[in-house]
């Protein structure tokens, strides 16, 4: 018998129905697949970003600790020096003109710091000692850090009423994580610094720079953490307050009331790159 086109036509369709009917339910399998494959990508980036978020204000907190902690053993020391002195090497070559950057150690072991100044009137003599606050900061630092789950940020100790100021480590000196300090971080740190607690800087309000809720503001009882962005290192954070060391610290020198700072990644860190956070500094300073 022959096959009309209406036959034909219906035997055509129930083969298109059979397909589709078979092919519909694996789309939809796929579909469902991907759809929960790319929910599974959001969440684990959810989860990524949220934990680098934790580490970097984790970080934060503990610069915060380090600042703190080291106002707090400065105010028990009752104007004494808090070691003795430390005898430094000879300056460094430096790139900038009148800068000399020296290099010191408290001990063979302990860890090594930089102490630099911008005039020749303010720096050390030949064979003098240095301030003791140097050696001391530098011990604090390495104490501190050597107890902390957090990898070491460079920390600063800068005194107020000249150029003379400290840095741990020491410059060319590679800290438990990231990179060593360079000495034109360390230029653009002190000059950030100086800036900031220039009486000829006037913030606008809403300009000031983000405090920590730990203090009620630097000058005043109770001193407080502030946090700003240094010029010339997007990159960073610096967190500031007074050290709380009376001028005796500065044994060799004036009289002088340090204020420490601590430079983490954005710290707390180099954000580590580890962890995604950014980096931070540490510094003090005094005057």
């Amino acid at each position: 018998m022959q096959e009309t086109p209406f036959s034909r036509i219906a035997r055509t369709s129930r083969r298109l129905n059979i397909a589709l009917f078979g092919i519909l339910p694996i789309a939809l399998i796929l579909i469902s697949a991907l759809l929960w494959g790319a929910q599974r990508i959001i969440k684990q980036e959810e989860d990524r970003l949220l934990m680098d978020f934790a580490v970097v204000v984790g970080y934060i907190h503990e610069q915060e600790s380090f600042l703190i902690q080291f106002n707090k053993e400065n105010q028990r020391l009752d104007g004494r020096p808090p070691v003795d002195d430390t005898e430094l090497t000879t300056p460094l070559d430096s790139s900038h003109l009148g800068l000399r950057i020296y290099r010191g150690q408290h001990a063979m072991v302990a860890m090594p710091f930089s102490l630099f100044c911008a005039y020749p009137s303010e720096c050390p003599v030949a064979d003098s000692p240095v301030p003791a606050a140097a050696g001391y900061f530098a011990d604090f630092y390495s104490t501190f850090w050597a107890n902390s789950y957090f990898p070491a940020a460079a920390a600063f100790l800068i005194n107020r009423s000249d150029s003379v100021g400290v840095a741990v480590p020491a410059i060319n000196v590679k800290p438990g994580y990231g990179e060593p300090l360079l000495e034109n971080t360390l230029l653009l740190v002190d000059d950030a610094v100086r800036s900031l607690l220039s009486p000829r800087t006037v913030l606008h309000p809403s300009k000031e720079p983000p405090t920590s809720a730990s203090g009620s503001g630097m000058g005043v009882a109770g001193p407080q953490i502030r946090w700003f962005r240094p010029a010339g290192l997007p990159d960073r954070m610096l967190g500031i307050m007074p050290s709380g060391l009376t001028g005796s610290a500065w044994t060799n020198r004036a009289a002088a009331n340090p204020m420490s700072m601590s430079l983490p990644c954005s710290a707390a860190g180099e954000s580590t790159s580890t962890t995604g956070c950014c980096p931070l500094f540490s510094t003090t300073a005094s005057g």
